[in-house]
């Protein structure tokens, strides 16, 4: 069979072409001639052509279909600096919606603020609405920016005067408490050199219905009850001793920095020890017994 001839064309772009009945080779040296150029730019252009075609019929409609109408909000009139908003700073503002938790308001900045239920007014709040509503005038207080979000509050800050006499107060309570604890320390170390049966002589410091306060050592109190101060029944406190008279107290009980005292008369009654027979004689005894069985 004879070998097809190959062809072998030469343009000015230098291409050779070989021609067989299996395959064909083409071998391209240098640039593209035009035709090749226009055919990738035919490619291209169809390509495009297909995907930004419209879709058309039920597609389209199905397209429209899923769609979700595009929700738009009205352009927000800014008339506060970000250099303005700081804690503590005073505004006027809108409400502009209500939830169960509180409510936001438009002062003019970028971002509205949040009056929680709780900063709305002094004292218990049962519903938002019943407070403020829905585009009502309401003047705030910035109280804390964090993470652009801000926090307002329609309770009047206090002034400095009020913020200095709460201060004072505070650091009096403070002084007091620690005034009562070194008292209390004192009164502890006191309570240990008590011992519980020992008699002691003591100043009785207030009368109540139930018993009497006396004192039997420094800044310590003990109680006598009613009960311990007489056996008879429906006694007065009165009848037995009075403010700042000297009684002699026993001491009953100790339970922490509490003295539980006695003004009766404890009667120690001992119990006298019989003598027995040693037992050695008992069973001697029990011996002599058998005798006469």
């Amino acid at each position: 069979m004879e070998r097809p001839r190959a062809r072998a064309s030469i343009d000015w772009t230098t291409t050779i072409t070989f021609e067989n009945a299996k395959h064909r080779l083409t071998i391209n040296r240098g640039v593209r001639n035009r035709s090749q150029t226009r055919a990738v730019f035919a490619r291209r252009s169809g390509v495009v052509a297909a995907v930004s075609e419209p879709a058309t019929g039920a597609e389209s409609a199905v397209g429209d279909s899923d769609k979700k109408p595009r929700r738009r909000f009205p352009r927000k009139n800014v008339t506060v600096e970000d250099s303005a908003v700081v804690v503590g700073a005073e505004f006027s503002g809108k409400v502009k919606r209500i939830q169960d938790y509180g409510c936001f308001v438009d002062f003019g900045a970028k971002n509205d603020g949040l009056v929680h239920i709780s900063e709305l007014q002094d004292g218990f709040v049962e519903s938002v609405a019943s407070v403020v509503s829905e585009d009502q005038e309401v003047k705030v207080w910035i109280k804390e920016i964090k993470d652009n979000k801000i926090s307002l509050t329609m309770k009047k800050p206090p002034t400095e005067e009020e913020l200095a006499a709460a201060k004072s107060e505070q650091e009096a309570k403070f002084a007091a408490r620690q005034e009562y604890k070194k008292a209390q320390d004192a009164k502890a170390q006191a309570v240990k050199g008590l011992k519980k049966g020992t008699k002691v002589e003591g100043e009785v410091m207030s009368i109540q219905p139930f018993g009497a306060f006396v004192q039997v050592a420094e800044g310590v109190e003990g109680l006598v009850h009613v009960t311990e101060l007489s056996d008879d029944f429906n006694v007065k406190v009165e009848d037995f001793c009075k403010v700042g008279e000297k009684v002699t107290v026993t001491i009953i009980g100790i339970d922490g920095a509490k003295v539980k005292l006695s003004m009766k008369e404890k009667l120690n009654v001992r119990i006298r020890s019989i003598a027995l027979p040693p037992l050695e004689s008992c069973f001697s005894r029990v011996a002599s017994l058998s005798d006469y069985f």
